[in-house]
């Protein structure tokens, strides 16, 4: 069956906005360096308790964060 609509624009190609595959971590001082307080971070936490987060001005360019917490694949996306 057909649909109309309007025509569909390919703005980026695949893989146009790649993703983060081996994030690196720091540790809460050593983010107190460089962060402003208030700065938005996306907090994720694992089954056993694990916590990651990520820094929301990094996922603005990469959308996407493929990781691992407590042992399972994760996709974090923005």
């Amino acid at each position: 069956e057909m649909v109309e609509g309007s025509p569909m624009y390919t703005l980026l190609p695949p893989d146009g906005i790649p993703s983060i595959r081996d994030p690196e971590f720091v540790t809460v001082a050593e983010a107190m360096a460089f962060m402003q307080p208030g700065e938005p971070v996306m907090g994720v936490v694992g089954k056993n308790g694990t916590a990651k987060c990520y820094s929301a001005w990094q996922l603005d360019g990469h959308e996407i964060v493929n990781d691992s917490i407590d042992g399972e694949a994760i996709a974090a996306t923005w």
